[in-house]
Formats: C-alpha cells, structure tokens, sequence
C-alpha cells in the first residue's frame, strides 16, 4: 500500500478519472448553422422536403491535459515528472465533462400545418450520450502518487460523476420564414449511472499497514438487467426548440425527464470502514467501459433501494447573437447554460468572413462550460442547388498538442429530397 507511483493502468486511477473526469462528449449542438439562417431561402423550394444529419463528440477539462489521457487510456507509462506536473497545475477541484450526439431532422416544405402556410412538419431522432463530473484534487492524489506520502494524514477524495444515454424521437412544427421550430419527443432511457462521494476520506495510518474510509455518498444506476444498444430501462419525454427573431437566437435542449424502471438502484452510504494489509488499488476495479466497485466495498453492507424514479434529462439552454457587416464579415456571441451539477455558464464567440458567395470561415473562441478559454475553426458552404455543409471544432489545438485540455468536432450536412 506504500506504493509511490502508480502506472498507468492503475485500476483505481482508471475508476477515478474515467469516472469523475474524463468523460467523452456534449450533445448535438442545439443551433441551426448561421449560414443556414442567413441564407436558408437557397434550400428552400415551393415542393420540397429538406434532411438533415448532425454529429458532434467533444471532451474538455479543467485540468487534465489529452495527453495525460491518451497515455491513460491507450496505455504507457506515466512518469513521475508528468503526474508531478499535472498535480501541481490543478485546483482543488477539477471538471470535465461533454458527449456524444448524432441525430436526424427532415423538414417537409410542402403542405400547410394548422391552417399556417408558413409552418412546416419536422421529424426528428436523435442518440445522445452525455457525462460530466468532478473530483477533488486530493483524489488525483491519492490515484497517481500513492498514498505512502500521506503517512499519518487524511485526504478527501470527493467526487461526482454522472452518465446518461437516451435516444429521441420527436415531431413538431417549423416556421419556413425564419426556420424556428419546436418539437416534442418520446425518449426511450438506454442508462443512467451517478456517483456523488460528498465525502471520501481515506485516511493512511502511521507505518502504512492500514487504510481507514469515512464517507457519505449516494450511488445510483438504472436497471443492469439488460446492456446495449437502444435498450429501454425507462421512457419519459423532452422539448426541444428554437427561436430565431432576426438574427438572435433562443433555443432549449432535452428539456424533460425519464421515468427509469423499478429496477432503478439507489445506494446510500454514511459510515466508516477501515481496510487491514491491502492495497489501495485493490479498493476498485474498471470492467470494460463501466467503473465496478470490488466486493471488497460489500463489506459496507449497504443494500440497495431499488424502485421506479423520474430523473431530469441534462437539459441546455442558449442564446445566440449573430451579424453581418457589409454582407462579407461576420460576428457572433452568446451564452450557454447547462442544467447539472458541475457545468458552469459558457459564453463564446466567433469571427469570420464570406470569401465566395455561400462560403463562410471563422474562428471561434470558448471558455467555461466544463473548460477554460479555448479556441476553434468553423466552415460552412450552402450550394443553391440544396446542399449544406458545416464542419468545425470549439478546441482545435487538442488535435495538435498535447498539452490541451480537450477537443471535438461537429458536423452537419442538409440536402433537398
């Protein structure tokens, strides 16, 4: 248990970080593309349907750098300058989080909606991954530098950590004039896990021959019975919309909740244990991509409560300022808002210019969320004949260095059918 360094393939630095930081990818992101907005009237037509297909996956921290998280995930050896580095770089706590999303929208432009020549019917889906944590800095400690340096001392290896998964299948209306819409979607609830250790108080005895924990945490899963793919483990609903009134934007994400099934599982712990002649990477293991607590933990004799419970989907809110000056320079800058426990408000911006008709390039800037100030490229191209193209990033040095503190990509293509 006096271990100093920890390899990187250290089970409990695994479940920590895997589980309270490095959680992969944000939702689809919730804006129509701006050039959509400026220029929409080149993809509409009198009979017409128009589809449209967006994917994004993003990571973005506060404090761990990506390469730190390549070696971590892809193996290698951390070296003790590297985790010295890292440590010293982090605040007391550190956030991570984002998602992955893919999904699809059809707009049909043909036909009246509610009597209103102006409104259109749009079918959406989409699969939407989503994670974000915390962790103090005393639980990086205790992963990669061990616990023989804590000889006689008590760290709080704190932590929170969230995942849901959920697909959606929505209908709605939108405006063919300034492209707003709102649709109201069944969501089938795929999984759900949390993880909130409010206090994780390992504490070394004098000669390192025992480990003590007093803690306070509440653990929850959805039904574990069945894994995959689109599996339903509850069903529940979501709002989602935009309005654009000239060129501001106001939209709502996954707005709603899912009632998971009466196999839900709540642990609560409130208590002190005290482990003799182990290891403190023998307290937790990683299996696959999911972090399982060792049966060495059943010794806390907790059982859990299991029932159906209505849980929030992790909403987001955002508003959205754009401009042109002169019909070639373009502006933008907004706000975004996410509804859990870690993300803080995000404000971006971005700058760019038209070079040809039906082309823009800009650069973006970024900071809060889950990250700090970051900055990214973005390319969009509407050909008249009904084809749209959108591809960029919020983060493009974590494609280059390793010393960024994240990355991600999104992508939207629209043709006319």
């Amino acid at each position: 248990m006096a271990r100093q360094k920890l390899r990187s393939n250290s089970a409990f630095a695994c479940l920590l970080v895997t589980a309270a930081v490095l959680v992969t990818a944000s939702s689809v992101q919730a804006q129509l593309p701006s050039l959509w907005l400026l220029e929409h009237d080149s993809l509409a037509s009198g009979n017409s349907a128009i589809i449209r297909l967006d994917g994004s996956a993003a990571l973005q921290t506060t404090g761990i750098d990506m390469g730190f998280v390549r070696s971590l995930l892809l193996g290698g050896y951390l070296d003790d300058a590297r985790i010295e580095k890292t440590f010293e770089r982090l605040h007391e706590y550190t956030y991570g989080g984002a998602g992955l999303g893919a999904g699809i929208n059809l707009y049909s432009m043909a036909g009246r909606v509610l009597g209103h020549d102006d409104l259109g019917l749009h079918v959406r889906a989409a699969h939407v991954v989503d994670l974000h944590g915390s962790m103090r800095k005393s639980a990086f400690d205790l992963a990669f530098r061990g616990n023989a340096h804590l000889e006689g001392q008590r760290a709080d290896a704190g932590l929170f950590y969230q995942q849901t998964v959920f697909q959606k299948y929505g209908i709605g209306v939108f405006s063919r004039s300034s492209m707003s819409e709102v649709s109201l979607s069944f969501v089938n609830g795929q999984s759900f896990e949390r993880l909130f250790a409010k206090k994780a108080e390992f504490t070394t005895y004098e000669g390192v021959d025992s480990l003590k924990l007093d803690y306070n945490a509440t653990y929850m899963r959805s039904d574990t019975s069945t894994r995959g793919f689109a599996v339903s483990e509850g069903q529940g609903f979501s709002l989602d919309a935009a309005f654009n009134i000239g060129l501001v934007t106001i939209s709502v994400q996954h707005l709603g909740l899912v009632r998971w099934n009466g196999n839900f599982e709540t642990y609560d712990y409130d208590s002190s244990y005290v482990w003799n002649g182990i290891d403190i990477t023998d307290i937790a293991s990683l299996t696959g991509d999911t972090p399982e607590i060792d049966q060495r933990l059943d010794s806390l004799q907790v059982s859990p409560n299991r029932g159906a419970r209505w849980m929030p989907l992790p909403a987001m809110a955002e508003i959205r300022l754009i401009s042109m000056f002169r019909k070639q320079f373009y502006s933008e800058g907004g706000i975004r808002l996410r509804y859990n426990l870690v993300g803080l408000p995000e404000v971006f911006a971005a700058a760019g210019i038209k070079p040809w008709k039906h082309h823009l390039l800009c650069v973006r800037a970024t900071a809060g969320g889950y990250g700090r100030l970051r900055a990214g490229i973005e390319y969009q191209w509407m050909h008249p004949g009904g084809t749209f193209l959108r591809l960029g990033t919020e983060n493009a040095a974590g494609f280059v260095s390793e010393w960024a503190r994240g990355t991600g990509l999104f992508l939207t293509f629209a043709k006319i059918i």
